[in-house]
């Protein structure tokens, strides 16, 4: 019969694997005026509960809370819970879950992260499962677009600018990777100028930015 009060935040969780590779959507948080703020988490929702006779309480997110994390980016769930104890001091305890966008990860390594604009620009690709252990025979598509970053001004000129990201689809090719998970595509970008590529399949994703 303890009140306690719970709340639930996200923060991202990059996956590594050895080797160079890139993993998960692109990562524009530099872009953000007020970035560290970030590493404290993000709310995702909150609420009250009392435990049972034996001391449990159990704690269900609904969907509509989980709506709110993004789908395609690998991130930890923290779950803080705080009661007060007999002389009125808060007692807290907090534990993380894994979010996982997908039942495997791509790794994306380019072979040059700059060259000139006609030239093939070839990029290595790896499937891994949730331990980054080689995961195979997976149906991806590939797309090679060029970027131009675009300025939004807050209304009324009150606030920091954003900057928005708009695509100029160049190619895209479909493919499959190897009972090893490997995987390689080669795209020749017309012009100079910065270009994403954004590789995705049964619900994973990565992209990265590449110059010409």
């Amino acid at each position: 019969n303890l009140r306690v009060n719970w709340i639930l935040t996200r923060r991202r969780a990059a996956l590594y694997i050895p080797g160079g590779w890139e993993t998960g959507p692109y990562d524009t948080r530099w872009l953000n005026f007020y970035p560290f703020f970030e590493q404290f988490g993000t709310f995702v929702t909150q609420g009250q509960g009392i435990t049972a006779p034996d001391g449990t309480l159990r704690v269900e997110i609904s969907a509509d809370a989980l709506a709110q994390v993004d789908p395609q980016q690998r991130q930890n769930l923290i779950l803080e819970v705080t009661a007060v104890d007999e002389s009125g001091f808060p007692v807290s305890a907090r534990a993380e879950t894994l979010f996982h966008p997908a039942a495997f990860y791509i790794g994306v390594r380019p072979e040059a992260w700059g060259i000139q604009a006609g030239a093939e620009l070839g990029f290595s690709l790896q499937t891994v499962d949730w331990q980054v252990q080689p995961s195979g025979n997976h149906n991806i598509s590939a797309s090679f677009s060029k970027v131009r970053w675009v300025r939004k001004d807050p209304p009324g000129g009150l606030g920091e600018p954003t900057y928005e990201k708009e695509l100029t689809p160049v190619a895209s090719t479909d493919l499959r990777t190897d009972g090893l998970g490997r995987a390689r595509v080669v795209f020749t970008p017309p012009n100079a100028g910065v270009y994403e590529l954004a590789v995705s399949g049964e619900g994973a994703l990565t992209s990265l930015l590449t110059w010409v």
